[in-house]
């Protein structure tokens, strides 16, 4: 994997670990953190997690010398450069079908990562917990741009738990299939 990527990849662990740490400070219970940290922990996880992903492609620019500007470099613009080989084009096309359809997991996680953007995306809910007791935990909207959406059912920490093992493992699989 380029090192780039999994230093992106190890600054989202970093925000999943201070998420985890602020909840064992909190209680047990993240609801009761400060929420203002909680976002910006939220925020700096999906926009690191996000960034392993454009490092990604920035660094097939550069292993293949297809000569694309930084700013140029996107799903859409590697896919039309004639200097790309066809096992790198591959790679990104798959990137980009996950991208494109909100029934996969990447697009998914990089809508959070631009809704957080302009707005707050986490959604409060009661649950029970054992002996009756009730206590308010901290999801997902299920749809960031509506307001009146529903929360997930994944809590934050889970779900950025299994974005990154998602991210991580699939970046190492676009790698080793890239002819790199």
């Amino acid at each position: 994997m380029f090192q780039s990527v999994e230093d992106k990849l190890e600054a989202a662990k970093y925000s999943v670990d201070s998420l985890k740490y602020l909840e064992g400070q909190s209680g047990g219970v993240l609801a009761s953190a400060n929420p203002i940290i909680v976002t910006a922990l939220l925020d700096a996880f999906l926009f690191e997690v996000i960034a392993a992903k454009n490092f990604f492609l920035q660094e097939i620019n550069d292993a293949f010398a297809a000569g694309l500007s930084r700013k140029d470099v996107k799903e859409q613009v590697l896919l039309c450069n004639a200097k790309l080989p066809n096992q790198a084009k591959e790679q990104v096309k798959e990137l980009w079908r996950l991208l494109s359809d909100s029934n996969f997991w990447l697009w998914r996680l990089n809508n959070y990562r631009n809704a957080a953007a302009h707005r707050n995306i986490i959604g409060k809910k009661i649950v029970l917990i054992l002996g009756g007791a009730k206590e308010i935990r901290l999801f997902l909207s299920a749809d960031p741009y509506d307001p009146s959406s529903k929360p997930t059912d994944k809590e934050i920490i889970p779900y950025c738990e299994e974005s990154l093992t998602q991210m991580k493992d699939y970046l190492q699989r676009l790698y080793s299939g890239s002819g790199f």
